[in-house]
């Protein structure tokens, strides 16, 4: 699952791009400026949601599973 706080943190540690285009945030520490003011969504909830709709579609279809074999860790278990 995507997460764009941990993203950003991962591959721009210092927050460089983010400073450069949201002026307002410049003066976050580089810990703090990754994560947002006003979140939108709360990923850690989305993605248990995401993840249960995709179990749920997988135990629908009895095909999922012989054409995902190639791709053991598209399906977790939890």
């Amino acid at each position: 699952m995507f997460n764009p706080s941990l993203q950003s943190q991962r591959f721009d540690p210092r927050g460089v791009y983010l400073r450069r285009f949201l002026p307002e945030r410049r003066a976050d520490d580089d810990r703090a400026i990754h994560q947002p003011r006003d979140p939108i969504v709360d990923h850690a909830v989305q993605k248990q949601k995401a993840l249960a709709l995709y179990r749920e579609r997988a135990n629908a279809h009895p095909t999922f599973h012989e054409t995902h074999k190639r791709h053991p860790r598209t399906v977790r278990s939890t």
